[in-house]
């Protein structure tokens, strides 16, 4: 690709994608096999002191570093997927959905404009939606992880409460001398307190309390609020799917 007279092309390669999955899947099979979980953690200073360079003058090319990602990178993975790990709360992908994301990737790089990638990801949250016998009125949007679906659900949860006041504080901010009240469990952990600061004073005029109406056991995560001290009629609830 040539950007102007005299600039030497860009040697990024946008093509041999059967190339670069020929040099890099023996190594992702082998990995599957979970034939020894421990080994990233027994080597990890052996692949970090590889894998750690200052910034290179010169880019290693196409071989080496699709090489250098099957020697060094992929075998010191991490291990969620192996068969009887327990320690974390997420697993590894199937195959159809590793390749999915693959195919995503590379046909469909952004999430704006019209493609049939973004129309399958507003199928799969309506699905999602109704195995979680939610109301079919609702939409929502993939999150990162539990930190930014706690974020998003205060937010949406303080947006709800106050427009049933007339207020639009995305748009317009908090009237004055209006504080709200965000209403969890017991079982609402750092991530939750974390999100909107200290247990009594929040973030935007929001006072955390605790409510009897969610255990600790609960997998939902549930918000009240209510957009004044007085908490005029019944809360808003906004929940957070993990």
């Amino acid at each position: 690709m040539w950007h102007a007279d005299g600039v030497k092309p860009d040697a990024a390669e946008v093509d041999r994608l059967a190339d670069a999955a020929a040099i890099v899947l023996p190594a992702l099979t082998e990995w599957l096999r979970f034939a020894d979980v421990t080994a990233p953690a027994r080597s990890r200073t052996d692949w970090q002191s590889m894998l750690d360079q200052p910034l290179p003058k010169d880019g290693a090319g196409f071989e080496a570093a699709l090489s250098e990602l099957a020697k060094w990178v992929v075998p010191n993975g991490l291990p969620v997927g192996a068969p009887g790990f327990t320690g974390f709360i997420t697993t590894g992908p199937t195959t159809s959905a590793a390749v999915a994301q693959l195919a995503a990737t590379v046909a469909s790089p952004q999430r704006y404009a019209v493609s049939a990638f973004n129309l399958l990801e507003a199928v799969s949250l309506r699905w999602l939606a109704e195995t979680c016998a939610l109301p079919s009125d609702l939409t929502g949007v993939y999150s990162s992880g539990g930190s930014t679906a706690n974020l998003l659900a205060l937010g949406a949860a303080r947006q709800a409460a106050f427009e049933r006041r007339g207020v639009d504080v995305a748009r317009d901010g908090l009237p004055a001398r209006t504080v709200g009240a965000v209403y969890a469990s017991a079982s609402w952990g750092w991530v939750g307190k974390a999100s909107g600061g200290s247990p009594r004073t929040i973030a935007n005029g929001l006072t955390l309390a605790s409510s009897p109406r969610w255990s600790p056991g609960m997998s939902l995560p549930a918000w009240y609020l209510w957009p004044s001290s007085r908490r005029p009629g019944p809360p808003t609830p906004v929940r957070s799917i993990r």
